[in-house]
């Protein structure tokens, strides 16, 4: 599973855009790194949380899919879902 890219989406689905800025998409990959990713007040601490642990940039610190599954943020959902149920 890419962690990252889950990472983006996630913010892109909390926030309604998309972590980094860049005129073209080859001058994202240059300055992907170098750019702070802003987390707005907009949504729960768990979330900002969540977010920065999927998109850290050290690639060795960055959550895995169990410590994801795992995080308060979910808490709530439940364990069991089908979305296939009539």
């Amino acid at each position: 599973m890419d962690i990252w890219s889950a990472g983006v989406c996630l913010y892109a689905l909390l926030y309604g855009n998309v972590p980094f800025k860049a005129n073209q998409i080859g001058d994202l990959t240059n300055e992907l790194y170098q750019q702070e990713i802003e987390y707005r007040d907009t949504v729960s601490d768990f979330a900002k949380d969540l977010m920065q642990g999927m998109l850290e940039k050290n690639v060795d610190q960055r959550l895995t899919a169990k410590e994801i599954l795992l995080h308060p943020w979910f808490d709530d959902v439940e364990s069991e879902i089908d979305i296939f149920d009539e």
